[in-house]
């Protein structure tokens, strides 16, 4: 029997649609990598494992490493992007980063006939950022607004998110441990 072969992963970030397809892939990569293993696995080869992946998440597309998502209720949450950003309380993130980008292509000159403003029923994507006040960008697939200078990118955050809490996550259940955060910077 090839154990890789029947796995079935129930619940976990690595069948779901809002994980990265990047971040899809190398989990699956690691869960292979443990479950053949018959837990008689080295910590210090999976750190450098992850290390790894970390450095390979760094030279990825943007578009392959942040989260996708579907816009719903818009309306409902954001109550102006037009001449500054506000929002109800609770809005989910990925749509307080769809306001932060219709704010900044309604501030912009001429980039309105570019990009299409977000709204209800649209797939974005969306990451969090280094920016104090902006802490969440969000822009419609295939097309990320260089022009509209969007807020910088947060790897470290977004990995941490993406990858190593879920990794960790199935750590807990199987070894009972956890990677750091430390060991990975």
């Amino acid at each position: 029997l090839d154990p890789k072969k029947n796995i079935v992963y129930k619940g976990v970030d690595i069948i779901k649609k809002s994980t990265p397809v990047f971040i899809r892939k190398k989990l699956d990569y690691l869960m292979n990598f443990i479950i053949t293993s018959n837990k008689n696995i080295e910590f210090s080869f999976l750190i450098d494992k992850v290390k790894t992946i970390k450095e390979e998440n760094l030279l990825e597309k943007i578009e392959n490493i942040i989260i996708p998502m579907k816009i719903e209720n818009y309306d409902k949450y954001v109550l102006n992007d037009r001449d500054d950003i506000e929002i109800k309380k609770n809005t989910p993130i990925w749509i307080k980063g769809s306001a932060v980008y219709n704010y900044l292509l309604n501030q912009s000159n001429g980039y309105k006939n570019k990009y299409n403003l977000i709204k209800s029923g649209d797939r974005v994507k969306y990451y969090l950022t280094k920016d104090k006040e902006i802490n969440v960008f969000s822009f419609l697939n295939g097309s990320f607004p260089i022009e509209i200078n969007p807020p910088e990118y947060d790897y470290e955050q977004m990995f941490l998110k993406n990858f190593l809490n879920p990794l960790n996550q199935i750590l807990q259940l199987i070894y009972k441990t956890r990677v750091p955060e430390n060991l990975i910077t």
